[in-house]
């Protein structure tokens, strides 16, 4: 991924959105890739078709913003964004997606 990239996955039943603010991927822990569970904490909708702007991560449908850097914590808000670890194991990049418990 670039620099301001953002882009979504589908990984062991869990749609997730991956975005890169700064930094390269050879670095220790991704450098600069952050993922979150694709789901806007403020209207429930799909992040699919947000937009990256320095840090902040803009929701498609209702324009709420969340920082990138600071686990998605919500901009001028209370809500924030679900974090998925972002793990570098043998310099390929991997999610740690939480499992159901049984």
């Amino acid at each position: 991924m670039a620099d301001g990239e953002v882009g979504g996955f589908r990984i062991a039943g869990l749609t997730a959105l991956a975005c890169r603010v700064g930094g390269d991927a050879g670095e220790p822990h991704g450098g600069g890739i952050y993922a979150y569970r694709d789901r806007c904490p403020s209207c429930l909708g799909t992040l699919a078709g947000a937009q990256l702007r320095g840090a902040v991560l803009r929701c498609p449908a209702c324009g709420a913003g969340f920082d990138a850097v600071h686990a998605g914590a919500g901009v001028g808000g209370d809500s924030h964004l679900e974090p998925i670890p972002v793990l570098v194991r043998d310099g390929v990049l991997s999610m740690a997606v939480p499992q159901e418990v049984a």
